[in-house]
């Protein structure tokens, strides 16, 4: 392995650390889920105008794509607000363990997405997910329950955004597709907000303190600008396989900081901890076993 190699490697687990952490962050802030969405791709958006304006990279892109790739910030804004929401009625742990299963959802989605023919390991493994989860959840509060709920539903929301992309991305800078994205979610939530807050008039829109403040800039600015631009530089190096077989640790990095930082553990038992094994070996084995039985 050479140096270029071994740097690319280590921006991938920096950023997957960094994705991982999006969960902690989340519990941390005292915001609502809508409204840390909101700040969150509002201040990410900026940052990736700059990052492009830096580069020169901004470029007229058609209606018909700009319509795209709005749409598509609809489907991701409503993931985070869904991911977010499950952290708030449950935990961190539970939001990256149902954050997990968005490659299994992928396997058995992309097929009616793109045209393609199921195969009959992605449904073997989607499959098997079902009694994993309901060996989690037996022993779940009503409380943790619904936040397995809201969490999945996150998961099936990441995985059609990742086909979407993956289907229009191909002739675009990533970075220029994401600053949109960020814009269609900032506008749809921007329109959607007000109606909210004047429903919910206690809560708070503004970022309590000078913790709220960091947390969300770490958020914004290092969890996704920075994170996404550290693994968009390891792609041009490391394979699209090793790529995303590390970036498929983000739910164990996260859920190991969240036992650190969070000590998740004490809320939750040892049932949801050996469920939460077999379903993270289940996922990291996945593109092995794929490129074993289907690349030739």
């Amino acid at each position: 392995m050479n140096t270029d190699e071994k740097k690319a490697y280590l921006d991938l687990h920096i950023a997957t650390v960094f994705f991982g952490l999006t969960a902690i962050l989340g519990a941390k802030i005292t915001l609502t889920a809508v409204v840390l969405v909101w700040w969150r791709v509002v201040i990410a958006g900026i940052g990736m105008a700059v990052l492009l304006k830096l580069k020169s990279a901004f470029k007229k892109i058609s209606k018909r794509e700009l319509k795209t790739f709005l749409f598509i910030g609809f489907v991701v804004a409503l993931h985070w607000i869904f991911f977010y929401h499950s952290i708030k009625i449950s935990n961190p742990s539970i939001a990256l363990m149902c954050f997990a299963t968005t490659s299994l959802f992928t396997s058995l989605i992309e097929p009616v997405i793109l045209n393609k023919k199921f195969q009959w390991l992605d449904v073997l493994l989607g499959l098997m997910v079902i009694p994993i989860f309901g060996f989690v959840t037996n022993n779940l509060s009503d409380k943790y329950f619904l936040g397995v709920i809201v969490g999945l539903a996150s998961a099936l929301l990441a995985s059609i955004f990742g086909i979407l992309n993956k289907k229009y991305l191909k002739n675009h800078d990533p970075v220029l597709v994401s600053f949109w994205e960020m814009v269609s979610a900032a506008i749809i939530i921007s329109i959607y907000l007000p109606f909210y807050l004047h429903k919910n008039i206690n809560l708070p829109f503004w970022p309590s303190g000078v913790s709220d403040w960091f947390y969300l800039l770490i958020l914004a600015l290092g969890c996704t600008t920075f994170a996404y631009i550290l693994a968009l530089r390891a792609l041009k190096v490391v394979s699209a396989f090793n790529a995303n077989l590390i970036i498929s640790l983000e739910p164990v990095y996260g859920i190991i900081l969240a036992a650190i930082l969070l000590k998740d553990y004490e809320m939750l038992n040892v049932d949801f901890y050996i469920g939460c094994t077999i379903l993270l070996l289940l996922v990291l084995s996945y593109p092995i076993l794929k490129r074993r039985f289907y690349v030739r």
